[in-house]
C-alpha cells in the first residue's frame, strides 16, 4: 500500500505553511489511505500482479482486480499435469530428477509434492521448497532435478504437477476490457481456426468459456499506475476531516451554534462516498 496524496499537497489544501504537524499529518494521510483501498477494495498506489482461478460456462471471465493493466497468460487447467509420477523416496535426500511429458513448461506452475514435502519453482528455473533453492527446472526440455532438505522415505510417492505451454490460450482468441476486468472468447464461432478441441462451446454464434470449476488461471496486472484523481480529493477531504475534526465529532450544538456532519450508509462522509462511488468492487 502507498500514499494516495503527498504531504505537501495536503498542507495546500489545508493552508498550512509550518511543520510543526507533519509527523501526525503523514499519520493520517497513511491511515486514510489505507481505509481507502479497503473500502473500495482494490489498489490505487501501484500496479500488481495476480493470478486468478475461474469457473468456466460463462461468456466472460470477470477478474477479480481491475483495471488490468496486462493479461500474461489465460491457461485451460483441464489440459493441465495434475498428479504425473516423478519417482519415488530412496532414503536420501536426493538427488531426485524426472522429465515432464508434456513440453515446453509454463514457468511458475510447477508444484511437487512428497509426504509433507512442497517444492515449487520460481518462475527463473530454480525449484524452492520452504524458501529455500533445492533444485532446477528446464522449462524448454521439462527436465527436473532437486535435492530434498531431508531424506525422502523409501517407496514415498513423489508426484508432480504443471501447465504445459500447450494449455495456454493464443491471445487472438480472447477479447480484453481491460476497464471492466473481462476477458471474452471470440465473439462468434471460428471458422479454420486452431481452436483446442473442448476449449470453448459455442451456443449458437455465442462464445462461451469452457465449462468446468476453477478450470481458467489468469495471470495479469492491475491497479493504476497513477492515483485517479478523485480519488486523491476524496482522500484530501477525509484527510481535512481527521485533522481539523480529531475527536471524529459527528454533531454538536452550543447556544445558536450547530454543526452536523452528513454521513453515508457506508460512515463515510457523502461527498467522500460519492467521489469514491465509481470505484467501490462490489463483491457478491
Amino acid at each position: 500500500m502507498g500514499l494516495l496524496i503527498q504531504l505537501s499537497d495536503l498542507k495546500t489544501y489545508l493552508q498550512i505553511g509550518y511543520t510543526t504537524d507533519d509527523v501526525l499529518l503523514t499519520q493520517i494521510i497513511t491511515n486514510v489511505s489505507a481505509a481507502i483501498e479497503a473500502y473500495c477494495q482494490r489498489s490505487f498506489s501501484a500496479v500488481l500482479s495476480y493470478a486468478d482461478l475461474l469457473d468456466g460456462g460463462v461468456n466472460a471471465l470477470v477478474l477479480r482486480n481491475r483495471p488490468v493493466v496486462e493479461v500474461m497468460s489465460v491457461a485451460d487447467l483441464m489440459l493441465a499435469a495434475s498428479a504425473e509420477q516423478y519417482g519415488f523416496g530412496s532414503g536420501a535426500t536426493g538427488p531426485y530428477t524426472h522429465t515432464a511429458q508434456q513440453i515446453p513448461l509454463v514457468p511458475s506452475s510447477i508444484a511437487i509434492g512428497a509426504d509433507s514435502l512442497a517444492i515449487t519453482d520460481d518462475g527463473n528455473g530454480n525449484l524452492v521448497a520452504g524458501g529455500v533453492n533445492v533444485g532446477t527446472v528446464n522449462y524448454t526440455t521439462g527436465a527436473m532435478s532437486f535435492t530434498a532438505p531431508a531424506p525422502i522415505p523409501a517407496g514415498t510417492q513423489i508426484l508432480c504437477g504443471y501447465t504445459p505451454a500447450s494449455a495456454i490460450v493464443p491471445s487472438p482468441l480472447y477479447q480484453l476490457d481491460a476497464q471492466e476486468g473481462l476477458i471474452r472468447a471470440l465473439p462468434q464461432a471460428p471458422q479454420n481456426w486452431p481452436v483446442p478441441a473442448g476449449m470453448f462451446q459455442f451456443l449458437g454464434l455465442t462464445s462461451v468459456w469452457g465449462i468446468g470449476e476453477r478450470r481458467w488461471s489468469v495471470s495479469y496486472t492491475a491497479g493504476f499506475s497513477a492515483v485517479p484523481a478523485d480519488v486523491q480529493q476524496a482522500a484530501l477531504i477525509w484527510c481535512a476531516g481527521k485533522y481539523n475534526r480529531r475527536d471524529d465529532l459527528a454533531m454538536e450544538a452550543v447556544g445558536d451554534y450547530r454543526y452536523q456532519t452528513e454521513k453515508g450508509d457506508s460512515g463515510l462522509t457523502l461527498e467522500v462516498e460519492q467521489l469514491l462511488s465509481r470505484h467501490k468492487e462490489v463483491v457478491f
